[in-house]
């Protein structure tokens, strides 16, 4: 969900999409037609990216064994290095320029210490939400920005937390929030960049809406080809990328059921939803997707319910009720899942707002008592 209000919560019954309002709060900043979105980047276009920050394109070394901490995915089930099912558990957490809130201040100690935070309520698993509002700001084009990046990761995974890293808001996506040429080159960048960190997953966009299965699949499979060719120039290891649902802002995962991503043999691919609804539509955007792709639950919380929750108008209740079941149904499809968002002013919120309406360094970290302490021991339970 992006900022506050920034995406139509689109309610999905068990026989229909219907789409009951459309709200507003865009920042987008992708200017690029939607048939744009297949935009080829050559393999050229490819080394001068990784050149700008100083990495040899070479060969992929077959002989390289797999290290200890690598996820991968087999048949319906992502999986840890040693063959067991990964549980991973946690919260979205807006990157170091905060949901705007930091913009003037970004921090990223400020990152580490709510990671750490964030961890100590039991996650092993956060989507770290990249924010460029233009082109401008992506770690194409401001280095600080990738540095401070590269120290959030460091630090988390030190930590032995893994990070879905997602482009949330990108001045290259489009307006369907489909990659395009632009935005593909951040990913080659960033593919480069954490090409030795198993802890990282990658995220191509965050919620597709209003164009076809077909356009929204190409999309996806162009990326994640690029993506695969900048892991292959620098010798890495696949990296699990991460594929949004193709309908409903990522919501709806079926289309990939029957049509696979390809690229790259279409080795460590998952797949996200962002299950914004109540336990009426589980099956159909859970359970049975779950069945046949690698699912991650990438963002879900509570709606019109008031207290820490999103406002839409025209969409169905989502009760703090309906995400706990959630998370109950995810554990036992041994599905990891990723509530929103351990932030202050980007609800639904699982923290406090003491910052006194500022970026909130050093602020007192404390659960909403409507959403964030009954997500905070709900996420105890061991798994």
């Amino acid at each position: 969900m992006n900022h506050a209000l920034r995406h139509a919560l689109v309610f999905i019954s068990s026989a229909t999409f219907a789409i009951f309002a459309v709200v507003g709060c865009s920042s987008d900043g992708g200017s690029s037609d939607p048939g744009d979105s297949g935009d080829e980047v050559s393999a050229d276009d490819t080394s001068v990216v990784l050149d700008t920050i100083g990495i040899d394109t070479i060969g992929i070394d077959t002989s390289k064994p797999a290290s200890t901490g690598w996820l991968k995915t087999s048949g319906n089930a992502i999986l840890n290095s040693d063959g067991s099912r990964f549980h991973g558990k946690g919260a979205n957490i807006p990157d170091q320029r905060g949901c705007d809130a930091c913009l003037g201040t970004p921090d990223p100690n400020e990152e580490n210490r709510r990671i750490d935070e964030l961890a100590s309520w039991g996650a092993n698993f956060i989507r770290l939400g990249l924010e460029s509002d233009a082109v401008k700001d992506d770690v194409v084009n401001d280095a600080s920005y990738l540095k401070d990046l590269k120290a959030v990761v460091a630090h988390a995974a030190s930590k032995n937390v893994y990070v879905l890293m997602s482009l949330w808001i990108d001045g290259g996506i489009d307006g369907n929030e489909l990659p395009t040429a632009e935005s593909n080159k951040v990913w080659q960048l960033l593919a480069a960049t954490f090409a030795d960190e198993p802890h990282v997953l990658f995220g191509i966009t965050n919620e597709p809406h209003d164009a076809s299965d077909d356009a929204v699949w190409k999309a996806m499979n162009g990326t994640t080809q690029l993506i695969r060719d900048a892991e292959k120039k620098v010798g890495s290891q696949a990296h699990i990328v991460v594929v949004q649902g193709t309908q409903g802002y990522a919501r709806d995962t079926s289309y990939y059921v029957k049509h696979p991503i390809t690229a790259g043999g279409g080795v460590n691919i998952a797949y996200e939803t962002h299950p914004y609804n109540p336990q009426s539509d589980f099956d159909k955007l859970i359970t049975t997707p779950a069945k046949s792709l690698p699912l991650i639950i990438g963002e879900f919380g509570p709606v019109n319910v008031g207290g820490s929750s999103v406002s839409v108008d025209g969409n169905p209740a989502v009760t703090v009720a309906d995400c706990l079941a959630l998370m109950t149904l995810a554990r036992k499809l041994e599905v990891p899942y990723l509530a929103f968002t351990f932030h202050m002013r980007c609800p639904p919120n699982l923290l406090v707002d003491d910052s006194k309406g500022g970026c909130g360094l050093g602020m007192k970290l404390t659960p909403t008592s409507d959403w964030g302490a009954p997500f905070k021991s709900a996420l105890a339970v061991p798994w």
